[in-house]
């Protein structure tokens, strides 16, 4: 990616550090990989502090945290979180006089105490807020026992943190009001994920494509994925040949599969194992629909590739959904996500004469806004603001023509 865009050139001072709990899934870990690659164009060199993060990049310097063993036990992974900030703390201190900027990714709450510390070393701190409403999300993971207590413990935090931090990073507007975050509204910037349009192209029209829709992510309660097979008995008396590809795993995912027994979907329904990375372009372009009815997200990455290959997501109006998807223009939304409201709207997509046009706007929204060089573009303008509006460190950044 060039440093030189639009005949012009940045280059930073003072590096910019990246700090980010370890690592526990791919999902994480593309985060700060967009992140690092969002930035990186931007700056002379980089620090990032992660563990169980194994990329590397020319001039990013990776620092490890050490990793603890996985426990179901809530006091031992609170002890494992713990370590891990302390840790990072320590990383931190070591390049304080390298860096003036310090990013948090993943982990907002969970990295309280080294967000701290940043404020203590006199850094200038942006923190990540990648969801749509974290208590929501965090009721919908935490039902049983004294566990019913995390989410407000967690919320807490997270206001704690939020307050803490110089300014927190949004996909969009609309998650300023579904996350509650009116009272951080002017410290709030927005950044944005790319998608690598080369690898995510249109494929065929809609119109010339079988009613096949699809379900990619997580089997969990968070994503509403039950309500869509409690749906799909409706849909079938209005088109009998609509077929469901179900891909992920998840801990719903039995329940899942019973239930699609016991209500005899078999034939209609086809669940698929995680999808490999390299192979997931081509399975995308086979659906004509993407189906998501969560019930919280941010801005799901899996719904701007789907886009990006022209699949129509149908969806349901939560996070920063609203700012992509507009109503029989770049999708369809359902009012929430209950059966009979998933069922409607599927059967309203599959009706709709205009589904070519739709699907053309989808890829072409995404190529317009979604590329590499716009989220470097998003960066410069946070940097931008920050220089601006922060008097405690001398510039960071020259403009040379």
């Amino acid at each position: 990616m060039s440093h030189r865009e639009s005949g012009m050139q940045y280059k930073t001072r003072y590096p910019i550090a990246i700090v980010n709990k370890p690592m526990k899934d791919d999902v994480e870990r593309n985060f700060l990989d967009y992140a690092i690659r969002g930035l990186r164009p931007l700056c002379d060199y980089m620090y990032v502090i992660a563990g169980n993060f194994e990329k590397h990049y020319d001039g990013v310097d990776i620092i490890d945290v050490p990793t603890q063993q996985r426990t179901p036990s809530l006091l031992q992974r609170i002890a494992n979180n713990l370590f891990a900030q302390i840790q990072m703390v320590i990383e931190l201190a070591r390049i304080t006089r390298k860096c003036d900027i310090v990013f948090y990714d993943v982990g907002e709450y969970r990295n309280i105490i080294v967000i701290a510390f940043g404020k203590l070393f006199r850094k200038t701190t942006l923190v990540y807020h990648h969801g749509g409403n974290k208590l929501l999300e965090a009721q919908l993971q935490y039902r049983d026992g004294a566990e019913i207590l995390v989410p407000y413990v967690q919320e807490c935090m997270l206001r704690l943190c939020y307050h803490i931090v110089d300014y927190v990073l949004c996909l969009s507007p609309s998650i300023i009001e579904f996350g509650g975050l009116q009272a951080y509204s002017k410290k709030i910037l927005f950044f944005k994920d790319f998608v690598e349009v080369e690898r995510f192209k249109p494929g065929t029209f809609p119109s010339s494509k079988q009613n096949l829709i699809g379900y990619i992510g997580r089997l969990n309660a968070k994503k509403g994925i039950m309500n869509i097979i409690e749906s799909l008995p409706t849909v079938l008396q209005h088109f009998p040949d609509v077929q469901l590809v179900v891909a992920g795993s998840g801990e719903l995912e039995s329940q899942i599969k019973s239930e699609v027994d016991r209500r005899g979907l078999q034939k209609s329904v086809t669940f698929l194992p995680w999808i490999p990375d390299k192979s997931y372009p081509e399975q995308l372009n086979q659906l004509k629909f993407f189906l998501l009815p969560s019930y919280e997200e941010g801005i799901p990455k899996t719904v701007l590739e789907a886009m990006a290959c022209g699949v129509i997501p149908i969806v349901t109006p939560v996070g920063g959904i609203p700012d992509i998807v507009r109503d029989g223009e770049t999708g369809f939304l359902m009012p929430d996500n209950k059966p009979d409201s998933i069922a409607n709207c599927i059967i309203r997509a599959i009706s709709s004469p205009n589904l070519d046009r739709i699907s053309k706007n989808c890829a072409e929204l995404i190529r317009n806004e979604f590329t590499s060089e716009a989220v470097v573009q998003k960066y410069r303008e946070i940097l931008e603001h920050v220089e601006r509006n922060d008097r405690r460190y001398p510039a960071r950044t020259q403009l040379i023509s």
